[in-house]
């Protein structure tokens, strides 16, 4: 009797089905490792792509930094060359109108001087019978007369010598406040000293009228006014002077900033630059 089972395969036939397997594995695995080595190559080729897109990128924008701190170079140079020397005529200028100013300033200090020494002696030559001479004994009896009330008024002691304006500012300022007060208070202090005041502008009036009839004072004081006003004009040079130099040299301190930065900046794009491998391009000479 025959079997009930399922009738076997051939051996050829199972032969033939392990080639075929073995084939297929062979012809794919070359296939699947030729795509994996030509998917990388073609990563890197955009990755080195990119990057030279960013290289390019970084170059340009040095190149535009370094070409920017080229033009600020060139532009402080000119506005440094051309500040310099109006700085050097300016601090000129300023010093001669330093020496034309003393010069005047002395030649004015000189002139009072004299002026002075002359109404001293216009005064020295008047006689007690004159305008002046009994203007000023006038005064000189009223202040007689403010020191008794003030000696009065206060329980002072005489002076025993002649007083002078400087023993009267002295004798004044040793004063206690209520003394001052007192005095304040008192009519005949302040009759006396009015009279003293009054005595004292007749004086002035009276010196006035003595030097203006004088040629000579005259001359001098239209010389001293001559010379007032000629130092004002020279003091105005001075400042004008001055300013101008204030002006140029804040230019030439603009002008020497300008170029300290530009030049940090074209080191620091030039050294950039070469470390990418560009070379740094010059501004054309005009």
């Amino acid at each position: 009797m025959h079997s009930a089972s399922s009738p076997r395969r051939p051996f050829s036939s199972t032969i033939s089905l392990w080639l075929l397997i073995i084939s297929a594995i062979l012809f794919w695995t070359p296939t699947v490792g030729q795509c994996g080595r030509s998917s990388t190559r073609g990563i890197m080729r955009r990755v080195r792509a990119i990057q030279a897109k960013q290289k390019q990128k970084s170059v340009q924008t040095l190149q535009a930094e370094l070409s920017a701190a080229q033009n600020a170079l060139s532009q402080a140079e000119t506005e440094f060359s051309s500040a310099s020397p109006a700085l050097q005529a300016a601090k000129s200028e300023l010093d001669t109108a330093k020496e034309r100013v003393d010069a005047k300033e002395k030649e004015l200090h000189d002139a009072m001087k004299k002026h002075h020494e002359l109404e001293a002696q216009l005064m020295a030559s008047q006689t007690p019978d004159s305008p002046v001479g009994k203007a000023q004994t006038q005064l000189n009896a009223a202040e007689v007369d403010l020191d008794a009330q003030v000696h009065r008024i206060l329980s002072l002691p005489p002076h025993t010598n002649a007083v002078t304006e400087a023993d009267r500012a002295q004798e004044w300022l040793e004063l206690s406040d209520s003394q001052k007060h007192r005095l304040k208070e008192d009519a005949s202090y302040h009759a006396a000293f009015e009279k003293v005041e009054a005595m004292r502008t007749h004086l002035a009036e009276q010196r006035k009228l003595l030097f203006e009839n004088d040629p000579g004072w005259k001359a001098s004081h239209d010389e001293r006014q001559g010379l007032s006003q000629d130092l004002k004009a020279l003091e105005e040079n001075r400042k004008t002077a001055a300013m101008e130099v204030a002006v140029n040299l804040k230019k030439v301190k603009a002008a020497q900033a300008m170029m300290v930065n530009a030049q940090q900046v074209i080191m620091i794009s030039t050294s950039q630059l070469k470390a990418l491998g560009a070379s740094p391009k010059t501004p054309a000479k005009k």
